[in-house]
């Protein structure tokens, strides 16, 4: 079956889930890996028991064809109930799990991690319409879903996160489910040592400790092309990709700095002070880039923001409709704004 998060979140809640295969794949590896970390336990009481977990990958079972049934059907070394992981699963799996599946002798719960897999896979249709199996697709967290998430690993450190704060987190964090707990535990601990008497994190404490870990990614991102710094795009782009950053997440800032930029260029355009103006933005621009962004509120004109607006929502519509590689698609976009500034 295909399962929505709803649904999902129901067999995780289960003591014994009554389905025993799971396909996680998309573009979130991290939520895929904690997802399967999760459901793993929900069938050995150690994830990270080398006697209760086999550990396979795609490019393994592919080479030695018996290795997956090998361990499906393994009998239990120390006792207890089995559970067989694969990372780096693709089409090429589909056959030997389908030897699995199709046998009538019991097998122990096989959980098969992925990257992203269009609708015609053969692995997906294989766990979507199966009748011990399921898929679930991991896409990156973004608005409130990428809210929600925060707020509930704040919780789990007991502190609740101001509204402010909770809007600067969200938007300066990729997508990446690990990348942004990471991120968040990280602040949870910060605000903790900084003893929050009201138990809450504020802003300020927000941007004490994400801001300086964002500003070699996504602010370096939205300032060098809105400063018209071509030759830096790329080479930026790039790095904060390598840490986790989705390009959907890129997209989504620089349509953020963007609107922000409008707002206040249009406020200035009216006779409002600098100040005014920069104090009318919520969350507030980090001081380290207040000067920056001035400079490009004030050398984008009104028709060049609502064009460069206009062509980072084509560039999200093509990314999650044409096929193409996301990444290829922003940094095409992002070049073509660079060079317009």
């Amino acid at each position: 079956m295909k399962l929505s998060s709803r649904e999902l979140q129901n067999y995780l809640k289960a003591v014994k889930p009554s389905c025993s295969n799971y396909l996680l794949f998309g573009p979130d590896g991290g939520q895929v890996r904690e997802l399967a970390k999760t459901l793993s336990e929900k069938f050995v009481s150690d994830p990270n028991d080398p006697f209760s977990v086999t550990r396979l990958t795609g490019a393994e079972i592919k080479s030695d064809g018996a290795a997956l049934h090998d361990a499906a059907f393994s009998m239990a070394l120390t006792g207890g109930d089995c559970v067989v992981v694969v990372s780096e699963g693709t089409d090429a799996i589909t056959a030997a799990l389908e030897d699995v599946f199709s046998s009538t002798s019991p097998a122990w719960p096989i959980i098969v991690e992925a990257g992203e897999l269009p609708p015609r896979s053969k692995l997906r249709k294989l766990f979507e319409g199966g009748k011990n199996t399921a898929a679930f697709g991991c896409y990156s967290e973004e608005g409130r879903s990428l809210e929600k998430v925060v707020a509930e690993i704040c919780q789990q450190f007991g502190l609740a996160i101001s509204p402010e704060a909770l809007a600067f987190v969200a938007g300066n964090l990729g997508g990446d489910r690990m990348v942004v707990r990471r991120e968040v535990e990280k602040l949870c601990l910060y605000a903790l040592e900084e003893s929050e008497r009201s138990g809450r994190i504020e802003f300020e404490s927000a941007q004490r400790c994400i801001g300086d870990s964002r500003e070699s990614s996504i602010d370096a991102i939205v300032d060098a092309v809105g400063e018209g710094r071509q030759e830096s795009v790329g080479e930026i782009l790039e790095k904060a990709l390598s840490e986790g950053v989705s390009a959907i997440a890129v997209i989504r800032a620089v349509q953020r700095h963007f609107q922000r930029l409008q707002l206040v260029n249009g406020l200035l355009s009216k006779g409002m002070t600098q100040d005014r103006a920069m104090g009318q933005l919520r969350p507030p621009v980090f001081f380290k880039r207040k000067e920056s962004f001035l400079r490009q509120a004030s050398g984008w004109n009104g028709e060049r923001l609502t064009w460069a607006l206009g062509i980072i929502t084509q560039c999200e519509i093509d990314c999650k409709s044409t096929g193409m590689p996301a990444e290829l698609l922003c940094n095409r976009t992002l070049m073509r704004i660079a060079f317009a500034a």
